[in-house]
């Protein structure tokens, strides 16, 4: 397929480098900095665009990988364009054939219905970082389209690269999202915090290694809730007490091992 990105972040350059690796030519990246679109660019052989009306049309797909909050924005923006290739010879040709799709977890597809008739959803539901290539393989594509049309374009993309194919409503990748959020975004942030409280005892990160990879692997094998482990579930006071006062000058980080361990507590004491 001809494949052109609305976005230059982590979620387009790893989506970018699957579909070019999967034999795919990324026609354009578009960022509004131009630093951005270059960089990006650079990476997956496209061109650079820095304006949506130079974004090529006579392609196969449009995906909009941008933070949720911009997506009305861009929506309204690709919408304008795509108007004005109506009565573009040179564009024509191929827009009615254009699917668009964004990658939004929390975004109802309908935010690009002005754009083309040939909407939908293409969320990768993982983590991604520029500095780290990502493996595809198993990748789950959650796919959410306006027609059959657009249906077999994503659900061919996403076998490509090895994703793993679900079908996902906006009210299920909302809930999707918000898992996500628990279980990668607030667990990573963990991890900074018990970074910062090793190194300020002078121990490295790496005596913590193994226990993230065993509390992971667990919960890839076994349910999490029979994994818990800690003085939480066990209700022990001394020791809690003991970790909230090693915490007395940090108040923000208190409140969170409070709440998160009175979160265990009650789960476990309604079993």
């Amino acid at each position: 397929m001809k494949i052109s990105i609305v976005g230059s972040g982590n979620v387009s350059t790893g989506l970018g480098r699957a579909f070019s690796t999967a034999g795919h030519e990324i026609q354009d990246v578009f960022s509004r900095t131009s630093a951005h679109a270059a960089e990006t660019a650079g990476k997956l052989n496209a061109r650079a665009v820095t304006r949506p009306e130079d974004l090529c049309l006579d392609i196969d797909l449009i995906l909009v990988a941008v933070k949720d909050d911009a997506l009305p924005e861009v929506a309204r923006n690709l919408s304008a364009v795509t108007m004005a290739g109506k009565t573009n010879p040179d564009q024509a040709s191929g827009l009615k054939h254009v699917v668009v799709a964004h990658t939004a977890g929390s975004i109802p597809m309908e935010v690009l219905s002005g754009v083309s008739p040939n909407h939908g959803v293409f969320y990768p539901f993982q983590t991604f970082s520029r500095e780290r290539e990502t493996d595809t393989n198993g990748l789950p594509c959650c796919l959410e389209a306006s027609n059959s049309f657009t249906a077999t374009l994503l659900e061919s993309l996403a076998k490509s690269i090895g994703g793993r194919i679900y079908q996902a409503g906006s009210a299920q990748r909302k809930v999707l999202h918000l898992a996500g959020a628990f279980a990668c975004n607030f667990s990573n942030h963990c991890y900074v915090i018990a970074e910062e409280l090793l190194r300020e005892e002078g121990l490295e990160f790496d005596i913590i290694r193994p226990l993230i990879l065993e509390t992971a692997e667990k919960a890839l094998s076994m349910s999490p809730r029979d994994a818990q482990t800690g003085p939480a579930v066990r209700d022990d006071q001394m020791v809690l007490s003991a970790h909230r006062e090693l915490l007395q000058g940090k108040p923000e980080l208190q409140e969170l091992y409070t709440l998160l361990s009175a979160s265990i507590l009650r789960l476990y004491k309604e079993q």
